[in-house]
């Protein structure tokens, strides 16, 4: 179970569509509801055509992902990875179009495993990282700074803070 959740992540890193597809069930779900920082509501994707499009959908927006897994552990059909992700990040989204963002976010994903088929994915991702990072690059040039705070960081503590070392995104 471990190797098949670890495949199906890195081919949905390599954006290898056809070869998701074989790995995902028909009723298959993707689930992130620490999405809602960065696009206003948990994302769903219900059956494996609409988490297909769904990830075809955001590698419009990164390019040159991946992970690291820090720590991970099956139990039953679930495989639990705890996980760094990098990706350059489309500029546009921080009105800097041509350029590119590298980021790297921490997360936990859970990925169910059902007779060599994923069935579901839930993510947990430190988007505020996210969020941080790309406002670093708007720091190094003022004149494209938006002129509202990106959601979520309107003067919230950094609950960053407290995170054990070695969740810490450097």
């Amino acid at each position: 179970m471990l190797k098949t959740a670890i495949t199906y992540l890195e081919t949905l890193y390599e954006f290898d569509f056809d070869r998701l597809e074989r790995l995902l069930s028909p009723n298959a779900v993707l689930r992130d509801p620490t999405a809602a920082l960065i696009v206003g509501e948990t994302i769903v994707y219900d059956g494996r055509d609409e988490v297909l499009a769904g990830i075809e959908r955001s590698s419009a927006q990164a390019r040159n992902g991946g992970f690291e897994i820090t720590t991970s552990f099956v139990s039953g059909e679930y495989v639990v990875l705890v996980v760094t992700y990098f990706s350059e990040l489309d500029g546009a989204i921080a009105d800097r179009p041509g350029e590119w963002i590298p980021v790297r976010i921490g997360g936990v994903t859970i990925v169910r495993v059902v007779n060599g088929l994923v069935v579901e994915h839930l993510d947990h991702v430190d988007y505020s990282a996210m969020l941080e990072q790309v406002a670093q690059v708007d720091r190094a040039n003022p004149s494209s700074r938006p002129s509202t705070p990106p959601p979520g960081r309107r003067g919230e503590p950094d609950v960053r803070e407290s995170r054990t070392p070695s969740m810490r995104v450097p």
